[in-house]
């Protein structure tokens, strides 16, 4: 796979012009850098790349973002991705600064801003979670101020709803999690949250129970 078109796949999650294209990106960590490595090795650059691709890759902050970015898309351990998390956050302003010297837009997706403050609300970080993205509003990772609002709006949403959840269960190890939204009192505009939170979060622990499960923490 070409340097260009992984990253392209990587950035944008999917590439259109190669519809025949069935491969999928399950590199690791080791073997993206080699990847990198092997593709920005050359003094001479690549005239048929996108200049800002050439730019990107050929600046080793950036590929090594890159490489994050890749740990948290593909990983399957939480907290090695909110440690790939964390490191980003470092990389970010640097990169957002790189990127936009050759995009008006800013990518539709950049991991660490859009699934590390899920992460650190589903361990139970709330602090953390919310501070994820201010640290992305100060790096002006958000395509507008008011995206960036709700992004905060949203994860405070689901850190309250967290705090909630988790204090219940403590105080009532082995409710119903169907019994669940009544007993915190979620109102219609919190349902899906609570919902995501329930099925995703690492701190519970359930025991299915008539259809629906026993919830304990872990």
């Amino acid at each position: 796979m070409g340097i260009f078109h992984f990253f392209k796949k990587l950035i944008f999650g999917s590439d259109k012009e190669s519809t025949n294209d069935s491969s999928s990106i399950t590199l690791g960590l080791d073997e993206l850098l080699t990847l990198i490595q092997e593709n920005t090795s050359s003094d001479t650059p690549d005239q048929s790349r996108p200049k800002s691709i050439t730019f990107r890759v050929g600046n080793s902050n950036d590929y090594f973002f890159y490489a994050l970015s890749e740990k948290i898309r593909s990983g399957n351990d939480v907290y090695a991705k909110i440690e790939a998390c964390e490191e980003s956050y470092n990389l970010l302003p640097q990169f957002i600064k790189d990127w936009k010297k050759d995009c008006k837009d800013l990518p539709p997706t950049i991991y660490c801003r859009d699934r590390g403050p899920t992460l650190y609300a589903m361990t139970g970080q709330w602090d953390k979670a919310i501070e994820s993205v201010q640290t992305c509003i100060a790096a002006r990772a958000y395509q507008t101020k008011k995206d960036g609002t709700e992004a905060l709006s949203r994860i405070t949403r689901m850190c309250n709803i967290g705090k909630r959840v988790i204090s219940y269960v403590s105080d009532h190890p082995g409710c119903l999690q169907k019994d669940i939204y009544k007993a915190v009192e979620i109102s219609p505009d919190e349902k899906d949250s609570a919902k995501y939170f329930l099925r995703y979060n690492v701190i519970l622990r359930k025991e299915p129970y008539n259809k629906t499960n026993r919830l304990f923490l872990k």
